[in-house]
């Protein structure tokens, strides 16, 4: 639960185990991830309030109106704020079943990070042969974006602040890594499709990038929620748009179930790594938390609750 205190916003508490409505499965967890925008929300939440998106789980009480798997099945989908618990209750649409060879943990890391990654890749179609730009490489989204654009036959270009992650995105299929800002992306601009999430001048120097027809997705504001733009260069550049992409939007507009089970098997084939970096039993998940806002890690954060 939400503690309403920015220096430590979370504390585990005990409730009731959640009913389901009749769209609604009840998921034992199992798993979660942690995500940035989650933590940051937690912080700036007033106190009493559940949170946590990404879940793994199996289903206990299936929806009664059918739209979840039986009782019984593994799976993996997405909340607005009840992934951190034992129990979370979830609309029947949104979750996705977890092949055979494919953990709790690693299943976990994919409602909010590689589906923003693959949504957010398809926002100027097929990306075959095309300049795709990620902004940062790094963290959850990045490395799924970086994996999933290869893997799709794009020219993939990052931007990281820390040169020793180069050899880690080299190996997952970046075909060129920026080390330092945005703005030194520009001298290998143009890009048919740059993915954005620290805001402020970032976000300014990835709109300077695009190509004609080309489209920037932004779908984060790590650093900033104010950015400017240079409107005139962005307006004769020619048919190109800004995406604001908000995941729970996305999601409410067309279910992700689907979305979770292709990138599951991605992750049982072995074409899709999840990178987790650190991971905690439940009862440490204020250390799990701590480590995230202090980007102690690259990849992702797991809590394990069974």
């Amino acid at each position: 639960m939400t503690t309403g205190e920015a220096g430590r916003p979370i504390e585990i508490r005990e409730i009731p185990t959640p009913e389901p409505g009749a769209n609604q499965a009840r998921i034992r967890v199992h798993a979660t991830s942690l995500n940035a925008g989650e933590v940051r929300r937690a912080a700036a939440s007033t106190a009493g309030q559940r949170i946590g998106w990404d879940i793994a789980g199996i289903v206990e009480t299936a929806a009664a109106d059918g739209s979840s798997p039986p009782r019984g099945t593994r799976v993996v989908t997405l909340s607005e704020g009840a992934g951190w618990g034992d129990f979370a209750v979830v609309d029947g649409r949104q979750i996705g079943v977890i092949p055979e060879g494919v953990s709790f943990e690693d299943a976990a890391t994919l409602p909010v990070a590689a589906v923003t990654a693959y949504r957010a890749l398809g926002r100027n179609g097929n990306v075959l042969a095309r300049r795709i730009l990620i902004v940062p490489g790094t963290g959850g989204v990045g490395l799924f974006a970086i994996q999933l654009a290869h893997l799709a036959g794009a020219h993939v270009s990052a931007v990281i602040r820390d040169g020793g992650d180069t050899r880690l995105l080299e190996s997952i299929g970046a075909d060129e890594v920026i080390v330092g800002s945005t703005s030194e992306a520009q001298s290998r601009a143009p890009y048919d499709l740059v993915l954005e999430s620290l805001g402020g001048d970032s976000l300014g120097a990835a709109v300077a990038c695009v190509a004609p027809n080309g489209v920037v997705v932004t779908f984060g504001q790590t650093l900033s929620g104010q950015a400017t733009i240079g409107t005139a260069k962005f307006y004769v550049t020619g048919g190109a748009s800004l995406y604001g992409f908000y995941l729970f939007h996305e999601a409410r507009r067309d279910p992700i179930a689907r979305d979770l089970e292709r990138l599951a098997a991605l992750v049982a084939k072995k074409k899709l790594a999840t990178h987790i970096d650190a991971r905690y039993d439940a009862d440490k998940l204020e250390e799990a938390v701590a480590a995230l806002r202090e980007r102690r890690v690259t990849g992702k954060v797991v809590v394990r609750f069974a």
